[in-house]
């Protein structure tokens, strides 16, 4: 069963006089308890397709035409007071770059407990010990220096990790993750990348990753969509497609990354 189920999804955005497809009829499923990767170069529609998904698309962006259903319901119909409901506690996402992510005038902890006091119950002691048991969920060993620090006092890879317990601590279904390793070394991306596995086998996540990282998709996704100029020119099991593209442009992006 799909968790997710975009449907000739078209974005458009404000050029000169006129307006231009960055979407161009964008359809695929993200099915339960999947990694999914989105695959494209730079300008091929995949960060504007996630963003879409929470109906954050910056202003000059518009869905012009699609569905995007999520448990059924359309997101792109969906009251924004509705929608203010679903982000954070039904889905989340992780941005490409925590550090601007984040607000530099708040430290780390209170960020998170500000997705609890939205969406739960929990008393203020509660929400501290939640922000504790987050951040030792994503394998910080100090979660309490963390969490009284702010952004820019915290390594990349402290950053990254800080921002996946914000993104998971409402218990959402579905988690988006924009380029997750791309500024972290190589050690710290592997760290990252058992991260996510372990998180979607423990909490039962779905997962939608945006890279153009193909050596992330062949060891972290169970299904992988390629997307060029805005459009879907191959998708199927990861290891299929990595083994055995079909389209030229997979083809490029499989030579490119040797």
């Amino acid at each position: 069963m799909s968790l997710l189920d975009i449907q000739d999804l078209t974005i458009e955005a404000k050029q000169g006089q006129g307006r231009q497809a960055i979407v161009d009829r964008v359809s695929f499923a993200v099915p339960e308890q999947n990694i999914v990767a989105l695959v494209g170069g730079s300008g091929s529609g995949k960060t504007t397709t996630g963003l879409a998904v929470m109906r954050l698309l910056s202003p000059g962006l518009n869905i012009v035409s699609g569905r995007i259903y999520f448990e059924g319901n359309d997101v792109v119909a969906m009251p924004e007071g509705e929608l203010r409901r679903y982000r954070g506690k039904q889905m989340a996402m992780v941005f490409q770059e925590p550090l601007y992510a984040f607000n530099p005038v708040f430290r780390v902890g209170c960020q998170i407990e500000e997705v609890l006091q939205f969406h739960t119950d929990l008393t203020k002691g509660q929400r501290q010990q939640r922000v504790d048991a987050l951040l030792r969920q994503v394998e910080i060993k100090d979660p309490g220096r963390v969490a009284r620090s702010y952004p820019y006092q915290l390594s990349g890879g402290l950053r990254q990790r800080a921002m996946l317990a914000q993104a998971i601590a409402a218990n959402p279904k579905l988690v988006i993750a924009d380029e997750p390793t791309s500024n972290l070394d190589v050690t710290v991306q592997a760290r990252i990348l058992t991260l996510f596995k372990k998180l979607r086998d423990d909490l039962k996540l779905t997962v939608l990753i945006i890279t153009h990282d193909l050596g992330l998709v062949r060891s972290l996704a169970d299904q992988v969509v390629v997307l060029s100029s805005g459009r879907v020119v191959e998708e199927g099991p990861a290891g299929e497609v990595l083994q055995h593209p079909r389209h030229v442009y997979t083809q490029q992006l499989l030579e490119a990354a040797k």
